[in-house]
């Protein structure tokens, strides 16, 4: 019987597997036991509260001089607690009258309030749960190639995401998180829902025909991923962040084909909207030999010429211009002007070049520091970089510890 029993909840778990997924199975089982146990000592209170009622019931009727039999006490008692009180059996004392009254109130109380509320909670939201977890997607389209797979929906995934769509590139953001899933996919952004740690996720997600993963969560997450993808697929490139240096060789070890240190950048970025420093133009990226870089304008000498008259001066390409902020492509009107970064194109020898030839030298580099709020791990990171570039700083934080 034992056997026939464990057979049976064996086939049902795996139904609910086959029909709503893993967490719906989770969910039918808990509501299964831990529920039904919760209901169960609910109902057996209720019950032994109404025979309660029903033999004080018959003791009351019996001193008014009244007999009526079990089935009368129960209807009673199942009457009054229900407030629909009919009012064909009722007491003629005082007494009797007090007890119709805490029947009454415990009535409203247990049937009226906790019944109602106790089956909503163990049952009907996770039902409600279970059906909305079986309709969140869990998989990508099986022709979907070259997509990029991130793990985390936040500031960095949500500008990704932006430039993704601009150009028309697939993606979708896998989550454990059912209610951030639903979220997401109601705003239109591609999701399925798995756990990042179980290879059917990334199977399901099909990383062995994806273009690219960036997992952005914490270090320890990022490393798991890294993990799991790797026991699937050698091809796939995967690109972690990280918020620890020490964390990039375990990122590195554990399969990443770049580690991005987004302190370090952030940092690095700040540090190059200053503008002073020992060096002129800095690199801020790279394409095979092609470098990227910005100088600021104000020292140069090209302030106050149109951009075609310093494109025909200059060796290097000039891409744009940032101003406060925004970036704008350079066009036949634009003018160079101050307080702007130029942000440039060209190979080492031409960046070379550039510094040589129009550097200004009536400008000079300020003499005042450069003031960091906070000594956390951008502020620090950013008073190195500012050291690198010979520009002097000074950091603000109220914590000693942290200050040093």
């Amino acid at each position: 019987m034992s056997d026939s029993n464990n057979h049976s909840r064996g086939a049902d778990d795996l139904w609910m597997r086959t029909k709503f997924g893993p967490l719906s199975s989770r969910l039918a089982v808990l509501m299964r036991h831990r529920n039904f146990r919760a209901m169960f000592r609910f109902v057996l209170i209720l019950t032994g509260l109404v025979t309660t009622y029903s033999i004080v019931f018959q003791l009351l009727m019996t001193f008014e001089g009244q007999q009526h039999s079990i089935v009368t006490g129960f209807y009673w008692t199942l009457s009054t607690m229900s407030t629909l009180g009919y009012g064909d059996v009722r007491f003629f004392t005082d007494p009797g009258r007090l007890f119709s009254i805490v029947v009454l109130l415990s009535g409203i109380v247990f049937m009226l309030v906790l019944l109602p509320f106790t089956f909503i909670e163990l049952f009907y939201e996770p039902w409600m749960e279970a059906r909305a977890a079986s309709l969140i997607p869990r998989s990508v389209p099986e022709d979907m190639n070259d997509h990029v797979i991130l793990t985390f929906y936040g500031p960095v995934s949500a500008v990704l995401i932006e430039k993704l769509e601009h150009f028309n590139y697939p993606y979708v953001v896998v989550l454990p998180e059912v209610e951030q899933v639903t979220q997401l996919v109601d705003a239109g952004i591609n999701s399925i829902l798995g756990e990042l740690n179980d290879p059917e996720t990334w199977e399901k997600a099909r990383v062995e025909h994806a273009a690219l993963v960036a997992t952005t969560r914490d270090d320890i997450a990022n490393t798991s991923v890294v993990f799991t993808i790797r026991g699937i697929t050698d091809k796939t490139p995967v690109i972690a962040t990280t918020r620890s240096a020490d964390s990039r060789e375990i990122l590195k070890l554990a399969g990443s084909s770049r580690v991005l240190d987004l302190t370090r950048l952030v940092a690095e970025s700040l540090a190059r909207r200053v503008s002073g420093g020992a060096n002129f133009s800095h690199v801020i990226g790279k394409i095979d030999d092609l470098l990227i870089a910005e100088v600021d304008s104000g020292r140069t000498s090209l302030i106050g010429k149109g951009y075609l008259e310093a494109q025909r001066l200059t060796s290097v390409s000039i891409v744009g211009f940032w101003a406060r902020g925004s970036f704008e492509i350079g066009q036949a009107g634009s003018v160079i002007k101050e307080n702007t970064l130029l942000v440039m194109a060209g190979s080492r020898h031409q960046l070379k070049e550039f510094d040589a030839n129009f550097q200004s030298e009536a400008v000079q580099p300020p003499s005042n520091p450069v003031i960091i709020i906070g000594g956390g791990r951008v502020g620090r990171a950013s008073a190195a970089a500012l050291k690198r570039r010979g520009v002097e700083y000074r950091v603000v934080e109220k914590l000693e510890e942290t200050g040093a």
